[in-house]
């Protein structure tokens, strides 16, 4: 208990006086003593002292009647009412008896709200821009990137990431997706649209040929007969996967006709004669 007869008497105060004289006096304490008003005076350093030093009593001043209470439940200064206690309270010494609280206990935070001073803010989080091919961005992929501190952080960028996706890795470290450009492929959202190449012939009689994935793999693709340049086939499902529950995108090539640049004696005879063919049609017109 005296600790209590002590802290009473420190403050200036009757036991018995209210929840607002107590934070009065102390504030009415705190300007009086603070050094700053009272350079080269010892009695008023060692006074201010005492005040600091009051450090858990004052925090539990702030919320009375939590377990560990030196002098026993309910308010420490009698009364049995809960105080609140706000640091900014204190106007222009609230900087420095935030700095005394701070970290200490259940003490070493306040209360927001009007006034307040709320927990320092959350660490600061770098974003790097990192920049992937359109493969890695269907498949996925790993880099080793070197952070600040000269530590090498390995960041997973999973199948499906697009352009402006954001990964985090490590405590304060984000990466944004930025994709290489690809001459073979344009990206539309999770769609992937390409070129696939189909012979003149098999365009007009249709057939199967063998056409390219953005991976690199190869894959089997049925033209049907009278495709035109330009038609467009889908692959449902073949384009970027989907992330978070979202669809996969589509595959869509389109159809570039070509023709044999350097054809052989007999594929010259052939078209000679699809030439003659068509010449003949168009000169007997169209049949009754």
């Amino acid at each position: 208990m005296v600790a209590t007869k002590d802290y009473y008497r420190t403050l200036g105060v009757d036991k018995k006086a209210t929840p607002e004289q107590i934070k009065s006096a102390f504030r009415k304490q705190a300007r009086k003593y603070h050094p700053d008003t009272n350079k080269g005076n010892p009695e008023a350093e060692e006074k201010f002292k005492q005040l600091s030093e009051a450090d858990n009593p004052i925090n539990q001043f702030r919320s009375a009647g939590a377990a560990g209470n030196p002098f026993g439940g309910g308010n420490p200064f009698g009364g049995g009412t809960t105080v609140e206690w706000e640091v900014g309270d204190l106007g222009d010494l609230g900087d420095i008896f935030s700095g005394i609280f701070r970290g200490r206990g259940a003490g070493g935070r306040t209360r927001p709200g009007a006034g307040g001073r709320t927990a320092p803010p959350p660490e600061q989080v770098y974003e790097t821009p990192v920049e992937l091919s359109l493969k890695e961005a269907v498949e996925g992929a790993k880099r080793l990137v070197r952070q600040d501190d000269g530590k090498q952080l390995e960041v997973t960028f999973p199948a499906g990431v697009v352009e402006g996706s954001k990964v985090r890795a490590g405590k304060n470290h984000t990466f944004s997706v930025k994709l290489q450009p690809d001459a073979a492929w344009r990206v539309d959202g999770r769609d992937l649209h390409g070129e696939v190449e189909v012979p003149d012939y098999l365009a007009v009689l249709g057939g199967q040929v063998t056409a390219k994935t953005p991976t690199g793999k190869k894959i089997s693709l049925e033209i049907p007969p009278g495709s035109r340049a330009g038609k467009v086939i889908r692959i449902r499902g073949k384009g970027i996967p989907g992330l978070g529950g979202s669809p996969a995108g589509d595959l869509l090539l389109h159809v570039k006709v070509t023709v044999p640049e350097h054809p052989d004696e007999r594929a010259r005879k052939l078209y000679e004669e699809l030439r003659q063919a068509a010449a003949g049609e168009s000169a007997s017109g169209p049949s009754a």
